[in-house]
């Protein structure tokens, strides 16, 4: 039965990311197997979901597909409610940081950079908990790296009620990602929404949302030097926070993702809307 389903269904498949090469051997063999098993499902499927073109073009495995394959949509992103700025502590500017601590995140670059570009009354509010991902020891690093100093605030785990107070709370958002385990980011467009400036690692489909949206700016992945001079550029422009918001919710708003893939189900039904 299910095969004959299928033979009249068409399917359609999400690709979310690369798992990263370089990680030692016993990564490299899942990272093989993986490809191997990614590519024999997507050679049945009729179409590919992509979080953007720029990633699937610089992927391994989806580059390799017909490009009449692949659709670019965004994962919905919702706009959180209007928050209050609880997590504020004094009058410097406030840079957030809202992820898994893990190597991959770049949290302890991002820790080094706002040490070297900080004024004494800046804040570093990194929301997250350290978690073990393979033997990865990230969290260890990344507690060293702030060496002690009282402007770098470790907030660990908030609720998801307490998420719109954090991003009330920065004066500029940082997602700086090092390699390809981060295809989007939808912390940073969650930042947008509330009309929060964005640094991102100029990484495929991360840096489109900033490239969209000229909600920030892009920097080297794991370059402390790069992201620290952008820590200190970003606060000389001036970005409408309602400009961003606008711009974030017209390009990833989850009217504008459901849409997408309504009309991709409708083309491939070949009915109407």
């Amino acid at each position: 039965i299910a095969q004959g389903l299928r033979r009249h269904t068409p399917l359609v498949l999400t690709y979310q990311c690369d798992p990263p090469r370089g990680l030692g051997l016993k990564s490299d063999v899942v990272q093989v197997a993986l490809d191997m098993s990614h590519k024999v499902a997507l050679q049945r499927a009729d179409k590919v979901v992509a979080s953007s073109l720029d990633y699937a073009h610089s992927s391994r495995v989806l580059s390799k597909r017909p490009r009449a394959q692949v659709v670019a949509i965004p994962p919905p992103s919702w706009p959180r409610a209007a928050g209050m700025p609880t997590y504020r502590v004094g009058s410097g500017r406030h840079v957030g940081f809202l992820g898994r601590l893990t190597s991959e995140k770049g949290a302890d670059v991002l820790i080094r950079a706002f040490r070297q570009s900080a004024a004494e009354a800046d804040r570093l509010l990194i929301a997250g908990e350290g978690v073990d991902v393979a033997g990865d020891s990230a969290f260890a690093r990344i507690k060293e790296s702030a060496g002690g100093d009282p402007r770098v605030v470790f907030l660990g785990r908030i609720p998801d009620e307490k998420i719109a107070d954090f991003y009330a709370s920065i004066d500029v958002f940082c997602l700086p990602s090092t390699n390809s385990f981060e295809a989007f980011g939808i912390v940073q467009v969650e930042a947008l929404l509330a009309g929060v400036p964005v640094i991102a690692s100029d990484l495929p489909g991360v840096r489109t949302i900033v490239q969209e949206t000229g909600g920030g700016i892009c920097v080297v992945p794991g370059s402390v030097d790069s992201l620290a001079a952008a820590l200190r550029e970003i606060g000389r422009l001036y970005l409408d926070p309602s400009r961003l918001s606008a711009k974030a919710s017209e390009a990833y708003g989850v009217k504008t993702s459901l849409g997408r893939y309504a009309d991709l189900f409708s083309d491939l039904s070949g009915g109407t809307r």
